[in-house]
């Protein structure tokens, strides 16, 4: 979703739901997006996943 140039501000809202696979921490971000401040009139809303390994081996590749 691109909303660059369309509104000089905008607010979000990110629920995060949080997952273990193996050793892996599996955060979901639902990420909703708002033009005003109340959170009443809604842009858009997307999601995305980001994983995280962590630990001394994260820092070794």
């Amino acid at each position: 979703m691109i909303i660059l140039g369309e509104y000089p501000v905008v607010y979000f809202k990110d629920r995060k739901e949080f997952k273990m696979a193996g050793a892996t921490l599996m955060t979901r971000h639902n990420v909703t997006i708002y033009e005003d401040k109340d959170r009443k009139k809604k842009i858009g809303s997307d999601s995305f996943i980001i994983t995280d390994k962590g630990g001394p081996k994260a820092a070794d590749k």
